[in-house]
């Protein structure tokens, strides 16, 4: 029986993936452990949980100020009484109800001792359902901007109607009737009474004329009614209630005014100055005041309430006798370069953050340096509340809000505009009729989410939106805060649970109506479109390169084209990329394909259903059907046999033609060793063996893959440039073989020619056979036609602006250009070579030979290379260490990867570290000593095999497997805290500091120096980087480069810059899953792997590093050394070129040969040539002349040579 809150968390996802979950104690535990001693192998177990709308209220209590000038403010105090569990049907919630606990008793005493403020005490419920409680608040009373003010006079409206019973009320709580019509959830209500009501504003008229309401006045024999407009007053005249009835339902206006001044003086409304939360808890007796703002122009408005509350503290710490640093800690305005985050292990959510972004002065009072372990969980029992604590906050709080209400000094002597940026959305869950070209049918009892970019808890308080839809499928979000939402919904079969209506991602779904939104409007209206599906989960969805959550699914049918219908999910926000699970929705009876890949680097994992590699039909797979037997349990084998079919007949196609690939052939053939192993460990259910030969085969070919696929395209590439040389052959040919006169023949024999080429090289090029010759012939016309176009636009261009020039400058341009000069020359090779057949015919058998022999006598070979760059350090051990260049979080896939490569031949040492950008401040206690760590380092028992960092131990002993609570301190924080090292070496547990709000014990007592010593392999201390003294845009670039290389935008880099750790003696250490399980789930740093005695570290890490694309640093010992080098390790496709040395002197004899032929043909024209300087022609510059190809010598029909 015990757990913590990020344990609890991680049992719910992000995404609806359809996995039973147990909330098994301890007694249930051991009786299921005893049954299967005695052999019983089946249990059942059941488990149930439906989505409902209930009823929830705020409780709301007034005390009036008493002082005169004061009693006006109204300062509204609030915390939340609701609580929340991972397993909603235990959710005792005792740690949560500390901050109703504080609100009570704050109204109790100041009950007995009356503020000089008006104070409202505000109890608010559903606070852990994305704040739906403090949100109905802020609707009634706290908006600022339109429409959403008028709205607030409709809400008093109808609490007015209700109590009136002009609306009546379901049995349900939550259903309300106005006439004929029934709404579900009072939202709904509101807007059609804001929109289009009829029928509750002729029964308000009705009753204030029987009322006598002095807004309507008898005149003669009609009536007058005054309403305010503005901040003016209007009168109309009726001519009876009829007329006047028909008036307030057409004038929207009018009928605004009357709602005003009928429910003012029956419905209260509030001038809130100051919103003040409350979010306690009792593992600490600290408390914080906060304003969740960061704006430094809003800080500047704050900034004196923490001021003033700080010597509200100092003064109230007196009287009580507390010390005033235990008491309040300013996180408005921190002190020392600390940051709100110091105080708070963890993100948490208050009442106060919303409340703020409608343009309300909101502050927060939170308990600090406390974790809140509990929170959230089945174990949040009373036993478990330290009452002391929680005693000694609210006595603290009584005192300071006593003096504040008091102090007409509390609010700033400066006005500041607080806008009111909070943002509405009314979406309905809509699918399409049969025979219907619009998604007209609502789908009710649906579940809405709206994916608003945060995580998925906040100790407890959801992030995302759930709504469950109305009987018009629609719901309603008041409380956005984002510029962008995605907008999902899901209907569940009653009897089943299963999903049967999902999003549509098709053509009529997103493309059409996109589930991700831009809120460009403050009252912003949508839909999301569903359709009728099956629901399949899919796993392991991680990078096999770079071990990180694929980001990107493509979904294709039986065709490999899009389907008319389909959707997924594979979560949204920042919680997501730590599950790497996904769900596929598709309309029964149809055939799917999956191909999940990341940024630009393309598909890394393919779903196809592969029936063969006998031929790259089979091999493409005839999809999934979407049938009940059909499951994606088995993600990545059913990815890694599919690819490998697909690439093995793309290779044997290849193959066939004389391509082939060395170190793709590796690769593939390894891949299918491991696939081979893979099933025979399936077969034997050795599933800890299938998991690692599976995530080995889906990592080699994946590396694999993108090289058969650049193989088929560098061919179909090879053959779009050798067509465009045949475009001048064709021209050569045309004017050497037929010289037609007229540009009509011309162009005829130029495309004879051209066809007949192309025709003989889609019966011999095998590029022709891997794609559609005329796909083909398709591309290079439409690359033809591109370029022809983009000269001729430069061309006139050029033209233009040379014309330009010319007007502007008067000066005339004649000289030729180097085209026209460059064409002349080679018509004039033409003749030459017509002249003199047998030279040109040897000439062109020359190259021709020249040619097949370089082809025929070297070949381009690929291999994978091992980058290995040596340092300068001394390794500490035989081994790997991996970690981002940047020191980002590695995602939890690396550590499962290492564990089942290396897990049975080396010791395996996970690193965390405390999740702060920032020194962290982490206070600790010992007795009435107090200490502040500057950062904490969460290390296994294991690391004592890596490293041996328990070398440094001067005291006590290293952590041992299953311990949690305990910690190690250096000897500088030993001192600080007065603890004694022999206390520590008896090792009896009486050595107990508080930290995080829980009591760990010192179990030992390290040597900073000793420690700063032992550096890991990349040379750097084990504590965590100091990014500050790093510098912040140079690790900013870093961790920019790194997620470049991950999407394909850039290759790997294996510079390595150097980074400051914080020093040893101010880190403390604890244990890594302990850790993990602080704050927000402190993240994976780093993983250090020693090899055992006898393993061939260097095979094991390049065969890890063949199917991978990243940098570790490896630690090797050589033979011979004493000593462990230390190298950069990577790998890297290399292209080489061989048979070329053997060929140079015959290519360079017969380059010779050409030359000799070429020069003898200058020297032969030397006559004609001076023949033409005696005339005083320029050379290749003839004014006026032309070169017919079938005349030997220049002349001119004006020329005397004529």
């Amino acid at each position: 029986d015990s757990t913590v809150y990020l344990e609890g968390e991680r049992k719910f996802l992000t995404m609806p993936l359809d996995l039973p979950r147990f909330w098994v104690t301890k007694a249930a535990g051991d009786q299921l452990r005893a049954a299967v001693r005695t052999g019983v192998s089946q249990v059942h177990l059941e488990y149930r949980m439906d989505w409902e709308r209930q009823p929830a209220w705020n409780v709301l209590g007034f005390i009036p100020g008493c002082d005169p000038l004061l009693q006006k403010d109204v300062i509204v105090i609030e915390s939340y009484y609701d609580a929340m569990s991972v397993v909603p049907a235990l959710a005792p919630g005792a740690e949560q109800a500390a901050g109703i606990t504080g609100l009570l008793e704050l109204a109790r005493y100041f009950r007995a001792h009356p503020p000089a403020r008006s104070v409202v005490f505000l109890a608010t419920s559903a606070h852990h359902l994305a704040m739906r409680g403090i949100d109905d608040f802020i609707q009634r009373y706290l908006r600022d901007e339109d429409p959403f003010i008028d709205r607030m006079v409709i809400r008093r409206v109808v609490e007015a109607s209700i109590a009136n019973g002009f609306i009546s009320t379901g049995d349900d709580g939550i259903s309300y009737g106005v006439g004929s019509q029934t709404f579900v959830g009072k939202e709904g209500l509101i807007r059609h009474v804001a929109d289009e009501d009829s029928v509750l504003v002729k029964s308000i008229l009705a009753d204030a004329l029987v009322r006598g309401e002095s807004m309507i006045q008898l005149v003669g024999e009609g009536l007058d009614l005054t309403v305010p407009d503005g901040e003016d007053i209007r009168t109309e005249h009726f001519d009876d209630e009829e007329e006047l009835a028909e008036a307030l339902v057409e004038d929207e206006d009018l009928r605004l005014g009357f709602y005003r001044r009928w429910v003012d003086p029956k419905v209260d409304s509030l001038d809130v100055k100051l919103f003040v939360s409350l979010d306690l808890s009792s593992q600490t007796d600290e408390l914080g005041v906060w304003n969740s703002n960061s704006s430094f122009y809003y800080k500047r408005y704050f900034a004196p309430f923490g001021k003033n509350f700080m010597r509200y503290s100092r003064q109230i710490s007196r009287e009580l006798g507390y010390t005033f640093r235990d008491v309040l800690v300013n996180g408005i305005s921190p002190e020392g370069g600390k940051s709100w985050e110091t105080f708070v292990p963890g993100e948490i959510s208050v009442n106060s953050e919303l409340v703020l972004t409608t343009g309300t002065p909101a502050l927060a009072f939170v308990t600090v340096n406390d974790a809140r372990f509990l929170v959230d969980t089945p174990l949040d029992r009373p036993d478990k509340v330290q009452y002391e604590n929680l005693g000694r906050q609210i006595r603290a709080l009584a005192g300071m809000f006593h003096m504040a209400l008091e102090d007409p000094e509390l609010f700033p002597d400066f006005k500041m505009r607080l806008k009111d940026t909070l943002r509405s959305l009314k979406a309905k869950t809509m699918v399409f009729p049969r025979r219907s070209i619009v998604p007209d049918l609502a789908r009710t009892d649906a579940v809405a989410v709206v994916r608003n970019g945060k995580k998925k808890s906040y100790k407890g308080v959801r992030g995302e939106y759930f709504e469950v839809v109305d009987d018009e499928g629609a719901f309603f979000v008041n409380r956005l805060r984002v510029n962008q939402v995605q907008i999902e919904g899901y209907y569940m079969d009653p009897a089943t649970g299963r999903i049967t209506y999902a999003p549509d991602r098709g053509i009529q779904g997103d493309e059409s109506y996109p589930m991700l939104i831009k809120m460009d409007w403050r009252d912003k209206e949508w839909m999301v479109v569903l359709f009728p599906c099956e629901a399949y989960n899919f796993y392991d969805i991680v990078d096999p390169r770079y071990l990180t959550k694929l980001s990107q699914v493509t979904v294709f049918d039986e065709t490999n084209t899009s389907p008319v219908e389909y959707g997924y999910t594979i979560g949204e926000g920042p919680s997501a990329k730590d599950e790497p699970v996904g769900v596929l929705f598709a309309r029964p009876g149809t055939a799917v394909k999956m191909g999940l890949g990341a940024g630009l680097l393309g598909f890394r994992s393919l779903l196809l259903n592969s029936v063969s590699a006998e031929s790259k039909a089979e091999a493409l797979g005839a999809g999934y059907s979407i049938e009940p037997q059909t499951s994606f349990a088995q993600t990545s084998y059913l990815a890694a046999r599919d690819m490998w079919m697909l690439d093995e007949a793309r290779m044997q196609e290849l193959k066939s033609f004389a391509i082939e690939n060395q170190r793709l052939t590796n690769l593939h053939n390894r891949a299918r060793e491991e696939l081979d192993l893979a099933e025979e460990a399936m077969a034997s259910r050795t599933w800890s063996e299938f998991v690692r030969r599976t995530r080995s085969a889906i990592g080699l070919e994946s590396r694999a893959y993108p090289d058969v696929k650049s193989t088929q395209n560098d061919v179909i590439q090879g053959i779009i440039f050798f067509m465009a040389l045949v475009l001048p052959c064709a021209y050569f040919a045309e004017r050497l073989l037929i010289t037609a006169a007229t540009i009509k023949n011309q162009i005829l024999g130029f495309a004879v020619i051209f066809l007949v080429i192309w025709i003989i090289l889609s019966v011999v090029h095998p590029a022709f056979e891997l794609s559609n010759p005329f796909v083909i012939l398709l591309a290079f016309v439409i690359l033809v036609l591109a370029a022809l176009v983009m000269s001729i636009i430069s061309g006139r261009f050029n033209e233009q602006m040379k014309k330009l020039r010319t007007e502007v400058a008067v000066i005339h341009d004649t000289d030729v250009s180097r085209a026209g000069a460059s064409m002349t020359a080679f018509l004039l090779g033409i003749s030459n070579m017509k002249r003199r057949k047998t030279r040109t015919a040897l000439t062109f058998l020359t190259l021709l030979l020249l040619t097949f022999t370089v082809l025929s006598f070297t070949s381009i070979q690929t291999a994978l290379r091992f980058n290995q760059i040596e340092r300068d350090n001394e390794g500490l051990y035989e081994g790997l260490l991996i970690r981002s260049k940047a020191w980002t979080p590695l995602e939890e896939s690396v550590l499962e990867y290492a564990n089942s490569n290396f897990g049975d031949i080396a010791s395996i040492a996970p690193r965390s570290w405390y999740d702060n950008k920032k020194k962290a401040h982490i206070k600790l206690k010992y007795g009435n000593n107090a200490h502040n760590a500057l950062g904490v380092l969460g290390l296994t028992p294991g690391e004592v095999d890596v490293t041996g960092l328990d070398r440094a131990l001067i005291a006590g002993r290293w952590f041992l497997p299953g311990e949690e609570r305990v910690c190690i301190l250096p000897n500088g924080m030993v001192a600080a805290l007065d603890i004694a090292a022999e206390d520590v070496d008896r090792q009896d547990g009486s050595v107990k500091i508080r930290v995080f709000g829980q009591t760990f014990t010192v179990i030992g007592i390290i040597n900073s120096k000793r420690m700063k010593e032992l550096k890991d392999l990349d040379d750097e201390t084990m504590t965590p980087a100091d990014f500050a003294v790093t510098g912040g845009a140079a690790v900013q670039e870093i961790a920019e480069e790194e997620q470049r290389e991950k999407q394909g935008l850039e290759d790997a880099q294996v510079v390595i810059k150097p980074f400051v750790h914080l020093e040893p003696a101010n880190t403390l250490l604890v244990p890594y899953h302990t850790l993990r399980n602080i704050g927000s789930g402190n993240p994976l740093q780093s993983v250090a792997v020693r090899f055992q005695e006898g393993v061939d570290e260097r095979a094991e890490i390049e065969q890890f590093l063949s199917r991978l694309a990243v940098t570790l640093f490896a630690g090797i010992r050589e033979t011979g050394d004493d000593f462990v080098k230390v190298s950069i390790y990577s790998s890297l496709g290399m292209t080489s070129l061989s048979g070329m040395a053997n060929l140079f002197v015959p290519i360079l004899i017969a380059a010779l040969i050409v030359l000799n032929t070429m020069m003898g043909s200058v020297y032969e024209r030397f006559r004609e040539m001076a023949f033409i300087l005696q005339w005083g022609w320029p050379l290749g510059t003839l004014p006026g002349c032309s070169w017919p190809s079938h005349v030997s010598t220049p002349c001119s029909a004006s020329s005397p040579a004529t």
